[in-house]
């Protein structure tokens, strides 16, 4: 029989102290502020967000509730929310509840949620995988559970609503969940102590890493776990304490993501646009690719060449390139593709210490350290050779998108615009385990074709604040007219 000790409530107070505790306050509504979005003291929104602050239910006394109407999409829901700083010395599950009822929900949903960051960096995330409110519904309490990481800096709690219709949201609730401490299987001891070899032996900051004092915070997470998937879903979590680009790849992933079929249908590749801006400028733009299949990845590089080949003439002087919404993957498809435009040679580096792996394009391919990774079906030959060239980018460009722009870093006729990318600009080294699972390891710096370095992320040549007051593109108008600034 497991040997079990419950952790109580002191444990909790020893990690989260009183004062970050108080910060959250008017939790049930009563507290009201005239000059409010939301009409509620404590409690904020955005302007985009429908409330009804004089909210009332017949036959009810009590009025202290928030009411968000619809409609809203999906990606950009109506919300409320309170954020506050807060800081931990081990890992403190929280369980964040509230009470919603639905007035007509259509086509979408009414939940709570809570994440935490690290700055800009996110950590958890946590929201109703079921029990969201749909339809006319009376109140009932729904709740969510987040671990709350050493690295945190601040905890959001709020509720959310798609769809049309009604959402009204009222005591919500911050608790403590009391944490089981049991003697933990072997089998799931060596798969952790195997996990912590590699990372030890391949991350870029293996250097600083307390492998002690990590194997402690996962043996918490993992306190009591039923089967090895239970400490297997908390690998994540580890890792996001090293840096904010490693992750783990459970088996039937690694199987998806090496599969020219994925099962999951979210993971079907979104090709390349791309349009004429007027006769003698084009613009395309780029997704992210994530698929670990050389087919797919030879497909997704064919299309924007083709795509290129479709709109290249003898008119054409430059090129827009947006990598705004690319927020990563597999590069070297990316780099095969971009190719007739980013022009032939060495474009880039992984820099290992005192090491460096460069990344090129040569002769429809991509290339890793003389290495032809994803050749191109037909290689399409542009009119002009290392064209003027605009990238644009944004915090979403991240990962192998960083790559890209990089690559086009000090490039000769190439200047950027936008906003810094997403900072996670280290290469990410895939490393199999005894069971079929992968980490993905940080364990590289990008640099561009001149060997300089961008850990946090890469600068824009030119930066641009969008104004989201307006309909413009203010960035992609400044590299158009940088653009035409460069005819002779």
């Amino acid at each position: 029989m497991k040997n079990t000790i419950l952790l109580f409530l002191m444990v909790f107070i020893t990690n989260l102290t009183h004062a970050q505790w108080e910060s959250f306050q008017n939790l049930d509504f009563s507290q009201k502020a005239i000059d409010s979005l939301t009409g509620k003291s404590h409690w904020q929104s955005k302007d985009f967000v429908k409330i009804e602050k004089n909210a009332k239910l017949k036959n009810c006394n009590d009025q202290s509730f928030v009411k968000i109407s619809g409609p809203y999409s999906e990606q950009k829901p109506g919300y409320v929310f309170q954020q506050h700083p807060i800081g931990v010395n081990d890992f403190v599950k929280l369980r964040v509840s509230a009470k919603l009822k639905g007035e007509d929900i259509k086509d979408g949903k009414g939940q709570i949620y809570c994440y935490t960051k690290n700055g800009e960096q996110w950590l958890q995330y946590a929201n109703l995988m079921e029990g969201a409110v749909e339809g006319t519904s009376d109140w009932k309490k729904v709740s969510v559970d987040i671990w709350v990481s050493p690295k945190a800096k601040t905890l959001r709690i709020g509720a959310t609503l798609s769809g049309s219709g009604n959402l009204l949201i009222d005591d919500f609730k911050i608790e403590p969940v009391e944490i089981e401490e049991c003697e933990m299987d072997p089998s799931y001891l060596a798969f952790m102590e195997e996990c912590m070899d590699t990372i030890m032996t391949h991350s870029l900051y293996k250097d600083d890493i307390d492998r002690d004092q990590l194997m402690k915070h996962w043996k918490r997470l993992s306190s009591c776990a039923e089967s090895i998937e239970n400490v297997q879903n908390e690998m994540g979590n580890i890792l996001r304490l090293i840096d904010n680009h490693s992750f783990y790849m459970p088996l039937k992933k690694v199987e998806d993501w090496q599969s020219p079929t994925p099962s999951d249908k979210k993971s079907m590749t979104t090709f390349s646009k791309g349009h004429h801006i007027d006769e003698n400028y084009a613009y395309i733009w780029m997704p992210f690719f994530s698929s670990g299949d050389n087919g797919a990845g030879v497909r997704f590089a064919d299309q924007m060449q083709y795509l290129i080949d479709s709109l290249d003439n003898k008119n054409i002087k430059g090129w827009v390139l947006d990598l705004r919404d690319n927020q990563g993957g597999n590069c070297w498809p990316m780099l095969a593709g971009i190719g007739p435009i980013l022009g032939e040679g060495t474009c880039g580096y992984f820099q290992y210490g005192n090491e460096f792996a460069s990344w090129a394009y040569e002769k429809g391919a991509s290339v890793s350290s003389g290495g032809r990774v994803t050749e191109i079906t037909k290689e399409y030959i542009p009119f002009i050779k290392n064209p003027k060239v605009a990238v644009l980018t944004g915090p979403q460009t991240a990962s192998s998108g960083e790559v890209v722009t990089g690559a086009f870093k000090n490039r000769p006729g190439a200047r950027s615009f936008g906003q810094h990318t997403g900072g996670y600009s280290t290469g990410n080294q895939n490393f199999g385990l005894s069971d079929g699972s992968m980490i993905f390891l940080a364990s590289s710096v990008y640099t561009d074709r001149d060997k300089n370095a961008y850990l946090h992320g890469i600068p824009p040549d030119v930066e641009i604040a969008d104004d989201k007051e307006t309909e413009k593109d203010e960035t992609l108008e400044a590299a158009v007219k940088w653009l035409k600034s460069q005819e002779k």
